[in-house]
């Protein structure tokens, strides 16, 4: 009687201990940042324009801050500056600026085509997104005009990859 109790025990146990680690291997190991969820679908993203050629565009975080990548934030930043996270604003007229995922990161103020810089605010829920006003076709971002971006985010660690349905907002230019 005590070997049936025992190996019902010590069967009891395993079965506990498997269902626990099948349970625990299934269960996600943390959740991806939504840029679209935290980006405001409501308020149009602006482009303020300077007088010194360049432009900026500020994304604001509506709920919660970017992910904490425990690095100074340099991951983040690499992510946007590979092309894991593009942001294209383009006007009605076709016109397009890929601001994210195309031309060269610098650590200066913009001063040609194709130069912007990145950076992510101490709260991490503002990016900034300093450019060079001008694209390399020679087009530059005008007051009065309509445009929309579009943020496109592939598969990786810290953000859900938008796949075929990107993130569309308007813009407002300044």
């Amino acid at each position: 009687m005590v070997r049936i109790t025992a190996l019902i025990a010590a069967a009891m146990m395993f079965a506990l201990t498997a269902c626990t680690a099948i349970t625990d291997f299934e269960m996600p190991t943390g959740e991806k940042y939504d840029l679209g969820l935290n980006i405001s679908s409501t308020t149009p993203l602006v482009v303020t324009l300077a007088g010194d050629g360049t432009g900026s565009l500020v994304l604001a975080m509506t709920t919660e801050p970017l992910p904490d990548t425990g690095d100074d934030n340099a991951t983040l930043l690499a992510l946007l500056d590979d092309g894991t996270v593009s942001l294209t604003v383009q006007n009605d007229a076709l016109v397009a600026f890929e601001l994210l995922g195309n031309g060269t990161r610098v650590t200066t103020t913009p001063a040609v085509a194709g130069q912007y810089t990145l950076s992510i605010d101490e709260t991490r829920m503002n990016l900034s997104i300093q450019f060079y006003n001008e694209a390399a076709d020679g087009s530059a971002f005008q007051t009065g005009q309509g445009y929309t971006a579009t943020i496109e985010v592939l598969d990786n660690a810290y953000f859900v990859a938008t796949g075929a349905a990107p993130i569309v907002r308007n813009v407002d230019v300044n």
